[in-house]
């Protein structure tokens, strides 16, 4: 069970998207105090403050951290803008927990960690899936024994052309499969499998002419003991596809739908796919909490995900070498 933070953390949202919506929510019922927000525009940062009785409003972050009196962020800006935001927070003084992907390149989030240290403060990275029940339960099955994964299969397939995120609603802003979404399956197989990768196969499909990105990724991982996860993604797939299946020699579980099943049998049921996300940035966000009012260490660290990164670097296309 959570425990109720030993302060009442003062939070403040960078980036009134989508995603800062169930944060908001999530902080509240945490018992946080939401007592800034900050946005590119006026009106929208206006309407989600009135939405969730935040007081201050700004369309700089700069302010907002310099006028502020607050104890830590969420940053849940655009992909692109996590790095920036994220070590102005830190200047400042402030816990962050940073929206993934913590940095799109694995050098800036060598940058990160390194800020973080020098601040002396915490920046966790919302890993959502670290907390969604069915995962939990897996992870508990393996931290105890009673489940030897030997290969780990999980794929991401969408259609997200369009420059709308998962709630349906239009953004300014491009998404990446690789820093994105990858970021969540990478860590997800290698905190399910208890172990980072040794070796990385695979690599991102061709940039697509709609925004010159790619728009697929497939990789292999495999560990110091030779078990494997292969993962697969695209942001072309008109089939909806979120699901991971844990082989071992003597069972398979499947997760899909917010469920955990091993053949028929139920072993967890958090809901439908929404409520259980839900749920999860609930969880993560109260653990946040407690980070902050507690100097609990964050699951995970941005120390941690630097192995993600490592992996997601790994898969990036590499600059061509020009002969001379």
């Amino acid at each position: 069970m959570t425990t109720t933070p030993r302060i009442t953390p003062r939070i403040g949202l960078i980036g009134p998207g989508a995603v800062a919506e169930l944060h908001a929510d999530a902080i509240r019922a945490a018992g946080g105090t939401l007592a800034a927000v900050a946005g590119h525009t006026l009106p929208s940062t206006q309407d989600f403050a009135a939405r969730h009785g935040i007081r201050a409003v700004h369309t700089d972050v700069n302010q907002m951290l310099r006028t502020e009196s607050l104890d830590a962020v969420v940053v849940a800006s655009p992909s692109d803008l996590h790095v920036k935001h994220t070590l102005t927070a830190l200047e400042h003084g402030l816990d962050v927990l940073c929206e993934v992907p913590l940095a799109t390149s694995l050098a800036d989030g060598r940058e990160v960690v390194a800020a973080a240290e020098r601040h002396g403060r915490q920046v966790m990275v919302a890993h959502t899936l670290r907390f969604m029940r069915p995962h939990r339960e897996v992870r508990r099955l393996v931290s105890t024994g009673q489940l030897t994964i030997t290969q780990l299969v999980a794929r991401r397939l969408q259609l997200r052309q369009r420059d709308v995120g998962w709630t349906g609603r239009p953004r300014d802003w491009v998404d990446d499969v690789l820093w994105h979404h990858a970021a969540h399956l990478v860590d997800l197989a290698a905190w399910l499998l208890d172990d980072s990768p040794e070796a990385v196969y695979g690599g991102v499909g061709q940039p697509w002419d709609g925004n010159g990105r790619p728009m697929d990724v497939a990789a292999v991982l495999r560990t110091r003991d030779s078990r494997l996860a292969s993962l697969a993604l695209s942001y072309h797939s008109r089939e909806s596809v979120n699901d991971v299946l844990l082989i071992s020699p003597e069972q398979t579980l499947v997760i899909a739908d917010g469920r955990l099943r091993r053949g028929a049998e139920l072993l967890v049921d958090s809901g439908d796919l929404a409520a259980a996300e839900r749920a999860a940035v609930a969880a993560q966000d109260a653990h946040f909490l407690e980070v902050v009012g507690q100097g609990r260490e964050p699951e995970p660290s941005a120390e941690d995900v630097l192995a993600v990164l490592e992996v997601l670097d790994k898969l990036a296309p590499q600059p061509s070498v020009v002969k001379t």
